[in-house]
């Protein structure tokens, strides 16, 4: 074993009981220069800001006082290597921190969604429609939760990913992702923590780019909108997920079938509508009111409970629509009870995929002119 690979697996294990760097002994560390300047070398690559744990916290959550924050990934990793505690995988940084919080609600309780989605369904579908070019460009940042439980112990991190699309109506195009900071929240052996993180020496530099269409890569052609069936939810689910008789129920399935429509290419004001009017349609959705999303954008919190039958824990799945564009700002899922041993204190952030811009360009270099 490389030298390296041994202190990566002891520092694994010195974290393995408790934080070295609580957050109170960061203070305002996150905004020094030093730590900003670590971030960016942790997530480089060319493109624009990547969520951090700062960043995924709603904004009123960060003018609440005292209590529970998440810090700057930079400042955390500036703070694991002063304390010679650093875990960290090539082209990534690695910090303790604790699950996001879920976005606040307007409405605890949540009140029949179809009025608002019918009032943004209009919203949208009086705009006028935008300039189709040869490719759709989509980029998300999201942040999706992993857990590894053995022998009663259980490891639990968040990664960050930022995905940029170009997609062609023939399927060519080009995907490029940067792989960001993994937020590690809870260590409970060194095997689970390898579980999460993958092999100490594990090589990459956190950017990959693939172009479609060539050297025998298959082709992705977005789903084709125009022909989807708008009437019948289970069909446009199974177009949307490109599968067929998964047994998930139909609500659960068109939910989560539109951030994968929004995540694939953007869509005219007239589909905008038209899918919140399919939502609408569906038992269970609720309006929990106005929210902003975790990039600070006014929107509609839209949520639907799952009992657990379709993936085996019981979540919420919550979608933000922007009011007066129909357009979908962030899609979270929220795992709300029956934990078991994954050691997560409820409710707890599982997926959070914010939609940060989506819009046609000319080719597979350009992006919109409004992206960062």
């Amino acid at each position: 074993m490389s030298t390296a690979a041994a202190t990566l697996l002891q520092a694994r294990d010195l974290v393995r009981h408790s934080n070295p760097v609580p957050h109170a002994a960061l203070r305002d560390a996150s905004a020094s220069p030093a730590a900003q300047a670590l971030l960016r070398d942790i997530t480089s690559g060319q493109r624009g800001p990547l969520l951090t744990a700062a960043a995924l916290a709603p904004a009123p959550a960060r003018q609440a006082g005292p209590g529970r924050r998440w810090v700057l990934a930079g400042a955390a990793v500036a703070g694991l290597t002063a304390a010679g505690v650093l875990v960290r995988l090539p082209g990534s940084g690695t910090a303790v921190a604790e699950v996001p919080p879920v976005l606040p609600y307007a409405l605890p309780q949540g009140q029949p969604a179809g009025p608002v989605l019918e009032r943004i369904a209009a919203a949208a579908e009086a705009l006028p429609a935008s300039k189709r070019r040869r490719y759709a460009y989509v980029r998300t940042d999201g942040w999706y939760l992993s857990t590894a439980v053995a022998g009663g112990a259980s490891t639990s991190a968040l990664a960050s990913t930022q995905s940029e699309t170009w997609t062609a109506a023939d399927g060519r195009g080009r995907s490029r992702q940067v792989r960001g900071p993994v937020e590690v929240g809870i260590v409970g052996s060194r095997e689970t923590l390898d579980a999460v993180l993958g092999p100490p020496d594990g090589g990459g530099d956190g950017v990959s780019e693939r172009v479609f269409g060539e050297d025998g890569l298959t082709l992705f052609p977005p789903v084709d909108v125009a022909t989807l069936p708008w009437a019948d939810p289970q069909a446009w689910a199974d177009a949307v997920h490109r599968h067929h008789g998964t047994g998930i129920p139909v609500p659960v399935d068109v939910v989560e079938g539109v951030p994968a429509l929004f995540g694939e290419q953007p869509l005219q004001p007239a589909d905008r509508a038209r899918t919140w009017r399919l939502v609408a349609s569906l038992p269970g959705v609720a309006d929990r009111g106005p929210t902003t999303d975790r990039l600070g954008r006014p929107g509609r919190a839209i949520t639907l409970d799952d009992d657990g039958s379709a993936h085996g824990l019981p979540v919420q799945h919550l979608l933000v629509v922007d009011e007066v564009t129909g357009q979908l700002l962030e899609a979270d899922q929220v795992l709300t009870t029956d934990a078991g041993e994954l050691g997560l204190t409820l409710p707890a952030v599982q997926e959070i995929t914010v939609v940060v811009s989506a819009g046609w360009v000319d080719d597979d270099e350009q992006r919109p002119a409004a992206t960062s």
